[in-house]
């Protein structure tokens, strides 16, 4: 499950992930849910939760979450059908509107980061864009594939593009399973406009 707080909304959403059941001491058994639900009011102690309906993103979990622009953004994660088997890597991206409580795939243009999970997003106010960091690309459940690739996705043109590191610059280590926060760098009176948000992965 990833959860997202939101600090002039006051709610918090968890979207998707799995439920696990261990079965005779073994590996556990996968349910991946399609389902999203608000805890409106957080902070205040008369919080409730309320479930979205209608069309969801499609069961799984180890994605990636952020809030921005006005939505909250769920990208990629990983699927398996049955309890065994490779899993089928997830590069879609997706954002969800508080207002009308409606999600929308936003299928961009031109390339696209390879599917992954165990990633992270932020979202660039500054320059209104989500950024996408490393990540987990491997179909198995015991052998990872790391990486240390950036992409940026631009909200206003609904596409992706790479960002490369400086000439002579030294890009990261491969890794996944990394956290990481965005900072608003506004100038106050857009600071107070935008909305910020932080992000934990359960």
């Amino acid at each position: 499950t990833t959860e997202i707080y939101t600090l002039s909304l006051h709610d918090a959403l968890p979207i998707c992930g799995n439920t696990a059941v261990p079965e005779m001491c073994g590996f556990p058994a996968y349910t991946f849910l399609a389902r999203t639900w608000i805890f409106y009011d957080y902070d205040t102690g008369c919080g409730h939760w309320v479930e979205v309906d209608g069309a969801q993103p499609p069961g799984r979990a180890r994605h990636a979450a952020t809030f921005g622009g006005g939505y909250f953004w769920s990208h990629g994660g990983r699927f398996r059908a049955g309890p065994s088997g490779r899993y089928e890597v997830r590069d879609d991206l997706w954002r969800f509107d508080p207002d009308t409580r409606t999600w929308e795939e936003m299928r961009p243009a031109g390339p696209v980061p390879t599917g992954r999970y165990n990633h992270t997003i932020v979202y660039d106010d500054t320059n209104d864009q989500i950024l996408l960091y490393a990540g987990n690309t491997s179909t198995s459940g015991a052998n990872a594939t790391p990486q240390n690739d950036v992409w940026a996705y631009s909200i206003a043109d609904n596409t992706w593009r790479t960002i490369e590191p400086p000439k002579n610059g030294r890009r990261d280590a491969r890794r996944c399973g990394r956290c990481a926060s965005g900072s608003n760098c506004q100038r106050p009176d857009r600071r107070r406009a935008r909305r910020r948000s932080s992000v934990r992965r359960c």
